[in-house]
């Protein structure tokens, strides 16, 4: 009898497991065909929303949590690659150039 209930809790759980397995793929199919959908842009946003930096405190307060997405804009490199060509800055990055401000 205990080796009869233990084989159907085995059953039970391996059922359990296999089910779980098929609704991850099923969720991860879901979320790659959102992905597919989005452009370019707001997937490079992502990147960097989620992307594990450290950055400095005063950027941290001045920006919060899209310090990332700031750093990383076309408009605020160019405006550093701006500054640094014409020699108002002598930030070695983005990220200092933007401490500077």
């Amino acid at each position: 009898m205990i080796q009869q209930s233990a084989r159907k809790a085995d059953r039970r759980t391996a059922r359990m497991h296999a089910g779980s397995r098929f609704a991850a793929r099923l969720a991860s199919r879901k979320i790659w065909g959102r992905f597919q959908c989005i452009g370019a842009r707001d997937a490079w946003v992502l990147d960097t929303l989620y992307t594990d930096r450290t950055w400095p405190g005063l950027l941290v307060r001045r920006f919060g949590p899209v310090v990332g997405v700031v750093e990383g804009l076309v408009g605020v490199r160019a405006e550093y690659l701006h500054a640094h060509m014409a020699q108002r800055t002598n930030a070695t990055s983005t990220t200092a150039w933007l401490e500077e401000l």
